[in-house]
């Protein structure tokens, strides 16, 4: 996130080691213009994800809006966002980070304690994979390389998420390592 809001405002960024006096990694916002423009800059993982999931909610945004200001009440970091709406009912997945499973079961429980027949799966065997850069915003085909290089590889997708410069995916622990190696290779990282 400090790299896309120093890319918004021309802030240059010098990356050090605290660990020696070795020289480090200048981020600069524009690339030489000999220097061809990559379209991904950097993938990421990230082992600390909870995926919550409530199915058969009643089909109105009132149940989903205290659900989320109860979670934000509890300090809970929500990341990742998927609802599906029905018509009748509210489908709503999430990601929470670093949380325990028994307390954002409480919390959720708490709020949804005058309606029946809900559903509620906590799984704590989730990675978040993520690919960044600029270059994405302006380059066609690169969610289907991104999509492409996780199929190749053997990767179930449980989640998606995207905005200008990122895809996220979530995807079973087990394979984190699998699918960031594949978006490394694939775009050449």
């Amino acid at each position: 996130r400090s790299v896309e809001i120093a890319k918004k405002y021309n802030v240059e960024i010098l990356c050090l080691s605290s660990f020696n006096e070795e020289g480090g990694t200048r981020v600069v916002s524009r690339l030489p213009e000999w220097l061809e423009q990559p379209v991904v800059t950097g993938a990421t993982i990230d082992t600390n994800q909870l995926k919550i999931t409530i199915n058969k909610l009643p089909g109105n945004t009132d149940v989903v809006s205290k659900i989320f200001q109860a979670v934000a009440g509890s300090n809970f970091n929500v990341d990742m966002i998927s609802i599906v709406n029905d018509n009748e009912h509210i489908h709503l997945a999430f990601t929470v980070l670093s949380a325990s499973p028994a307390a954002i079961k409480r919390t959720i429980e708490n709020v949804l304690v005058d309606i029946d027949n809900w559903e509620l799966a906590i799984d704590e065997d989730v990675a978040k994979i993520s690919t960044v850069g600029v270059g994405m915003k302006s380059s066609a085909g690169v969610a289907a390389r991104f999509f492409l290089a996780l199929q190749k590889a053997g990767v179930r997708i449980i989640g998606t998420t995207t905005s200008e410069i990122k895809i996220s995916v979530l995807v079973p622990k087990l394979q984190a390592s699998t699918a960031l190696k594949a978006l490394l290779d694939e775009f050449e990282l």
